[in-house]
């Protein structure tokens, strides 16, 4: 999974099954963390820039599309549901009740 340059190791992600994938970014400890099924399975720290939503909708915000590299390796094959974009800092116990939410 990539992140602007930062790659996360390949989550165990299952084909066919579905799955709660969570990303979340620390803007002040510069730190991605990417959740499975509400446990952690990767975490990445940033060297050089920031991952911040422009609120002018200026910011390009793709979702399973990888910009520089070959579309046919880094482009997601699949389906998205309930996508939630959160402008605020939440922890693990928020994850787990939104996981709480899709499990029901």
């Amino acid at each position: 999974m990539f992140v602007r340059s930062m790659r996360l190791n390949d989550p165990d992600i299952i084909i066919g099954e579905w799955m709660h994938v969570v990303f979340t970014w620390s803007r002040e400890n510069r730190v991605g963390k990417l959740y499975i099924n509400g446990t952690k399975s990767g975490e990445m720290g940033a060297t050089s820039g920031n991952l911040d939503l422009n609120p002018s909708g200026h910011t390009v915000f793709d979702i399973g599309l990888k910009r520089d590299s070959s579309m046919d390796k880094s482009t997601l094959h699949g389906y998205l549901r309930d996508l939630m974009v959160i402008d605020r800092a939440i922890s693990e116990e928020d994850l787990n009740d939104i996981f709480g939410w899709s499990s029901k």
